[in-house]
C-alpha cells in the first residue's frame, strides 16, 4: 500500500504515459501533488481520495490554464480560466462550468454578470468592442427581457426589450 510521497508512473492501460508526483494515503494522491497527462497538461495542487480537490494550477502545452478552487475532480469555487486564444473567465465555478457572478473578456469585448452551467444566465452587462453597453437579462447566452443599451459614439440611450437576442422595442433617451 502506497503512503507518504512517491512517484507513480503508468507504463499500460487506460492512463499510459500518465505520472503523479506527490502524496500518497492509503494508495490515493492525497494532499499535495503534481499529476501529468501523456499529452502534457499538467494539474499541480491539492488531492484528496485521488482526486484533483482544493486549491490548484491546470495548464496545457497551449497555453490555457485553470487557477483555483476544486472539488472532486472539477473546478468548483472561484478561480480564473485562461483560454490559448487569452480570452478569461474569473468568478465563481461549478461542477467544471462557469456559475454564479463572473468577469470575463473575449477578444476586445467583455461580460460581467451572472453565469450558470458555463453560459450567461441572469443579469449582466456585454460591453462591445464597438463601445456600445448592454444590461440585460441572459437565458443561456441570449439577452431576453427588459434592459438598456448605451452607445457612447451616438450619444443614445435606449430602453430595449430583447426577445430571444433581437431588439423586440426601444425607446431612445436623451443622454
Amino acid at each position: 500500500m502506497k503512503h507518504g510521497f512517491g512517484r507513480l508512473l503508468y507504463f499500460s492501460g487506460d492512463n499510459k504515459g500518465m505520472m503523479y508526483e506527490g502524496q500518497f494515503r492509503e494508495d490515493k494522491y492525497e494532499g499535495d501533488g503534481k499529476y501529468t497527462w501523456e499529452n502534457g497538461d499538467i494539474y499541480r495542487g491539492t488531492f484528496s481520495k485521488g482526486q484533483s480537490d482544493g486549491f490548484g494550477i491546470n495548464v496545457t502545452p497551449e497555453g490555457a490554464a485553470y487557477t483555483g478552487e476544486y472539488l472532486k475532480g472539477d473546478r468548483h469555487g472561484y478561480g480564473v480560466q485562461k483560454a490559448a486564444n487569452g480570452d478569461t473567465i474569473a468568478g465563481r465555478f461549478e461542477n467544471d462550468e462557469a456559475s454564479g457572478f463572473g468577469v470575463s473578456h473575449f477578444g476586445k469585448e467583455a461580460y460581467v454578470g451572472q453565469w450558470k452551467d458555463g453560459n450567461f444566465h441572469g443579469l449582466g452587462m456585454y460591453f462591445e468592442d464597438s463601445g456600445k453597453v448592454q444590461v440585460a437579462f441572459f437565458q443561456q447566452d441570449v439577452k431576453d427581457g427588459p434592459g438598456i443599451e448605451i452607445d457612447p459614439l451616438t450619444k443614445k440611450f435606449k430602453k430595449v426589450l430583447w426577445k430571444q437576442d433581437q431588439i423586440a422595442f426601444w425607446e431612445t433617451l436623451n443622454m
